[in-house]
C-alpha cells in the first residue's frame, strides 16, 4: 500500500491551510484508491480506481483519485461553503 498527500486548501494569511492524506494499491495495470486497511474506498456506488495508460505515474493518478473522493464525500461543489478569508486593510 502506497500513501498520496494531497493540498485541499492553500495557506493564507493566518490560515496554515489543509492536507489529506490517502493510500492506494496498483493491482495489475489499475491504480485503486484503498483506506488504511486496505479496502476499496466508494461513495454512492462509485469506485475510485482507474486503468494506467503507458507513461502514466500511478501517484499522480492516486492523487486525482483522492481529490475527486475527497469532492464527493463533501457533497458540495469545491470551495463553495468554505469560509471567506479576507486580507485585513492597511491604511
Amino acid at each position: 500500500m502506497e500513501t498520496v498527500v494531497i493540498q485541499v486548501r492553500a495557506p493564507r494569511g493566518a490560515d496554515p491551510g489543509r492536507v489529506i492524506e490517502g493510500h492506494y494499491n496498483i493491482v495489475g495495470d489499475t491504480v485503486i484508491l484503498v483506506d488504511q486497511s486496505g479496502k476499496p474506498l466508494t461513495s454512492e456506488d462509485q469506485k475510485f480506481s482507474r486503468k494506467l495508460n503507458a507513461g502514466d505515474n500511478a501517484k499522480q493518478i492516486a492523487a486525482q483519485l483522492l481529490r475527486l473522493h475527497h469532492r464527493a464525500a463533501r457533497g458540495n461543489p469545491s470551495g463553495f461553503n468554505d469560509k471567506l478569508v479576507y486580507e485585513k486593510l492597511k491604511y
